[in-house]
């Protein structure tokens, strides 16, 4: 996103408002309010759920944006918004089984899990967004505990989410420059 500006501040008690611009987007609002940051517009409309008084805190210059794990941990109805992705899919599976292949001492050891992945990798054909009952037995043939740790690893969020969370960045650094000109 090009040129993010922040068009209007409105603070209220425990509330904050702002409405936020970038090249090629129609405006989009936030508002902190709460233990809730709420944005809506242009690039869609997510909520986070959050542990932190928001508006008090985003005067402050924080909201957590730069941690885009612990951000999107907050994110409500993330299962909901949750998609699929093939490529992903293929991509993350070669990292766990690299991953995998790391925790072995002996080059017997990692020739055996090799051999295994390779005889039921037949099983991950049938695999998609709804049918990970293949996966879970993939895993469970090849010896892997907690697989299930895995599954978010294999869907993305929305292309917006990524927009909500770059503009959430702005109005962070937007108050955090605020604060430090104050303090100067």
């Amino acid at each position: 996103m090009k040129n993010i500006k922040i068009e209007k501040v409105i603070k209220a008690d425990d509330l904050v408002k702002v409405v936020l611009t970038a090249d090629g987007w129609m405006p989009t609002t936030f508002i902190f309010t709460g233990n809730h940051i709420t944005c809506f517009g242009d690039i869609d409309s997510f909520t986070w759920q959050c542990t932190w008084r928001t508006a008090q805190q985003i005067l402050l210059g924080n909201c957590y944006a730069k941690d885009t794990f612990y951000l999107t941990e907050k994110l409500e109805h993330k299962s909901q918004l949750l998609e699929w992705d093939d490529d992903l899919f293929n991509k993350e599976m070669q990292e766990i089984k690299e991953d995998l292949l790391n925790d072995f001492d002996t080059a017997e050891e990692r020739d055996e899990f090799i051999q295994d992945w390779e005889d039921n990798e037949y099983l991950l054909d049938g695999v998609d967004g709804y049918r990970l009952s293949c996966l879970d037995e993939f895993f469970e043939n090849i010896g892997v505990v907690d697989y299930y740790e895995y599954y978010d690893r294999f869907y993305k969020l929305p292309d917006q989410y990524q927009c909500a969370i770059e503009f959430l960045r702005a109005i962070e650094d937007y108050f955090k420059k605020l604060k430090e000109n104050k303090n100067d």
